[in-house]
């Protein structure tokens, strides 16, 4: 960390599903135009982590954007500055056509139709998809759907991206795409990712969550490359960082 203005910070943040404690106490802050990957096992609490920071859910502890306390008086705003990207694309895309869906956004913020529509056409074009504008999101390929879902958010201006799985079901021409607009992304970047070669080329700085906790952060290859901490928290090391270092053999040879 540096001494940039802070973009999120989150302070003793729990949460329970039914008794069920999916947060314990999570702190972290995240400087304006940084990239954080938010990595760890299946019931880690990666997604309510997501869910909470955009005001979907409400839990214990405190949630500051932009240095703006998260509350019920405050969500309209907070939403204005988190644009918050899906597992499923389909979350996302539910118009008759993409132009539609990502012009959804910009309407409900206010806008008249013709700005929206403006809107939407910027944030298609920037994700290559003004060919597709008048087609309906069931006919696009899994890469279009993710790119469609990115411009929904896109089309708003966020000045902050949570993002969930994003890579989740591509293909690698698709993948590699997605790299190339998230690397490209305007604002800060919070990415939550089971992909972590991923999160290894797109984020400078790593949180590793577990059960809930906090369990360590830092420099992205510095925590990826900690053998020990990530099998000891059902993770592997990306074989990215695997093959820069030399640790790992391919055939009997060390690349």
């Amino acid at each position: 960390m540096t001494d940039q203005p802070i973009a999120l910070e989150v302070s003793d943040l729990s949460f329970d599903y039914h008794g069920v404690t999916a947060l314990s106490a999570v702190n972290f802050k995240i400087e304006q135009a940084e990239r954080v990957g938010l990595v760890g096992p299946n019931g880690a609490g990666k997604s309510t982590l997501m869910l909470l920071l955009n005001g979907l859910l409400s839990g214990q502890g405190t949630i500051k954007v932009n240095g703006t306390l998260l509350s019920k008086k405050t969500i309209p705003q907070i939403r204005r500055f988190v644009g918050l990207v899906f597992p499923d694309a389909e979350d996302q895309l539910f118009m008759p056509t993409v132009e539609q869906d990502v012009a959804f956004g910009p309407l409900n913020m206010g806008m008249t139709t013709e700005q929206a529509v403006e809107k939407a056409r910027a944030a298609l074009d920037t994700m290559g998809l003004v060919g597709l504008a008048e087609r309906s999101s069931h006919h696009l390929s899994d890469g279009e759907r993710r790119r469609a879902a990115i411009a929904t958010v896109l089309s708003m201006k966020p000045d902050i991206w949570v993002l969930d799985e994003p890579g989740a079901n591509l293909d690698p021409q698709g993948r590699k795409e997605l790299i190339s607009i998230l690397q490209n992304l305007p604002g800060t970047v919070l990415l939550a990712s089971h992909d972590l070669d991923l999160v290894v080329q797109v984020c400078q700085r790593c949180l590793l969550l577990d059960a809930g906790q906090m369990i360590a952060e830092g420099p992205t290859r510095t925590v990826l490359a900690d053998r020990e901490l990530m099998e000891g928290h059902g993770l592997e090391v990306p074989l990215r960082i695997e093959l820069e270092t030399g640790t790992r053999k391919e055939n009997g040879r060390v690349p």
